[in-house]
């Protein structure tokens, strides 16, 4: 075997791995919010720098540019999926740092400029502004946060796909048993016993 293709045999193994870390920690995010209806920006953040890392790796092992011809593989539809995650997942941050951040500041502000009988007209349109951007960011998190759900449930068969494709790998075998609660975490139907039958 050559370099190389011990070289694409770790980058694939390392995708792999990195796509069930990312993918765990969303559904996580997901199972607190449906309890707690809260989403911490900092937790959102990490995860999504975990996701720009990974959606580059995607991009750099899977991507073919100029490829018009090329037929469709699992490879291409899975880095598609990983990319649409990623941009979701910046406008859910968005999202949470107006309701974390900005909300309550301009609570203050509305209580204290609305004591005033007659407003500006350059703060009266800043108010209805900000109350309009808040509104959207209530009403948009949990329906941006469900998407995002929805694509990560996308990909997990696309990359059990890959991973059955690279099953001649030691080195993501191995990892995939180290790694095991990732896989039970996600595919509570078997999880790695029924990857590795």
């Amino acid at each position: 075997m050559s370099l190389a293709d011990k070289n694409k045999y770790s980058e694939v193994s390392d995708v792999v791995l990195n796509s069930l870390k990312v993918f765990r920690g969303f559904k996580q995010e997901f199972k607190d919010y449906k309890k707690t209806k809260k989403l911490s920006f900092s937790r959102i953040n990490r995860l999504e720098r975990d996701l720009f890392d990974l959606k580059n790796a995607t991009h750099s092992l899977f991507r073919v540019d100029g490829a018009k011809e090329k037929e469709i593989e699992e490879t291409d539809i899975f880095d598609l999926i990983v990319s649409s995650i990623f941009h979701e997942m910046l406008h859910l941050k968005e999202y949470i740092y107006i309701i974390e951040k900005y909300e309550p500041r301009y609570l203050v502000l509305e209580n204290k400029i609305g004591e005033k009988k007659e407003l500006e007209p350059a703060k009266r349109d800043f108010l209805r502004h900000s109350r309009s951007t808040v509104g959207e960011a209530k009403l948009g998190m949990p329906l941006k946060l469900q998407g995002i759900n929805e694509l990560v449930d996308d990909a997990l068969p696309h990359l059990i796909r890959i991973i059955k494709l690279h099953s001649f790998d030691n080195r993501l075998v191995r990892a995939l048993f180290v790694y095991g609660e990732y896989l039970e975490a996600l595919f509570p139907d078997g999880g790695i016993k029924k990857l590795y039958s």
